[in-house]
């Protein structure tokens, strides 16, 4: 138990928060502490512009070096845009960049997914770290076959991995040990959705295409009051501890999805901190 213990601890120690550009967000900035890590997405309606302003602001509050900005493949318009823009977060002080194919119907230029951002970025340079995504209940629009194949093609250039957001421990610890046994060896930061109204959660969720994910949630959560209540992630991480502590699943870090609501996530994160030493 200790030794899960401390490696739960060493991971809320220095959170890594995803931050959304829309209305709000810039009241929650100060709640990020200094030394968390923010992980800025990119908008298909807002596009890569207004993730390189929050991006700006979230820099300014915790470090470039803390700061990790979406680039959406779909949205790139071109090599040089790429390089534009990553001369920009190089200026901002940024290291590391988090990559995805991007929700727009049509891409606007040559790169139609993650991989060929990914490799084109690894190709003008090794300035940054880069992560990729993966989905433990699979992809709305993508079969199984070609997610696999995709993240075993962007596995060389990449230095980890983040789960789609997901509410069944045994789930995400399932398909993790299946992509070690497959090839898959990029060490993974799980996605935990943060503390959050449950209206606005299933909303989201149901957009997103994880409906299972959401009857496992629904079936724990003892009565509809109670799931109306709110959202935190003590039982999720309850679930995720075998995982956490076996070193074939490598589970490097959380990706917290606070939903912008990064107050109340904060303060979940200082006072489970507290039970922790206090058990230990």
């Amino acid at each position: 138990m200790t030794l899960i213990m401390s490696k739960l601890e060493h991971i809320l120690q220095t959170p890594k928060y995803e931050a959304i550009p829309m209305k709000g967000i810039d009241k929650q900035i100060p709640h990020m502490p200094n030394f968390s890590k923010v992980s800025v997405t990119c908008s298909p309606t807002k596009g890569i512009a207004e993730t390189l302003r929050l991006s700006a602001d979230v820099a300014a509050q915790v470090g470039g070096e803390n700061t990790i900005p979406h680039l959406a493949a779909r949205l790139m318009e071109s090599s040089e845009h790429v390089t534009e823009t990553l001369a920009t977060l190089r200026d901002m002080g940024v290291k590391e960049i988090f990559i995805v194919g991007g929700d727009a119907g049509e891409p606007v230029g040559p790169f139609v997914g993650s991989y060929d951002l990914v490799k084109e970025i690894a190709e003008q340079t090794d300035d940054f770290k880069l992560g990729v995504t993966c989905y433990p209940e699979g992809h709305a629009t993508i079969s199984d076959e070609v997610l696999m194949e995709d993240l075993l093609r962007k596995q060389p250039y990449a230095s980890y991995m983040a789960t789609q957001m997901c509410f069944d421990a045994d789930v995400i610890g399932k398909w993790l040990l299946d992509m070690r046994a497959k090839g898959v060896t990029l060490p993974a930061h799980i996605g935990v959705p943060g503390v959050i109204d449950m209206v606005k959660l299933v909303k989201i969720s149901t957009r997103i295409g994880i409906g299972d994910s959401l009857k496992y949630l629904q079936k724990h959560a003892g009565n509809v009051m109670k799931l109306m209540a709110g959202y935190n992630p003590d039982m999720l991480i309850t679930g995720l501890m075998p995982y956490l502590e076996n070193p074939e699943a490598n589970i490097e870090n959380f990706h917290i999805y606070t939903f912008n609501q990064i107050e109340k996530t904060e303060n979940w994160r200082v006072k489970k901190m507290a039970s922790l030493n206090e058990g230990a």
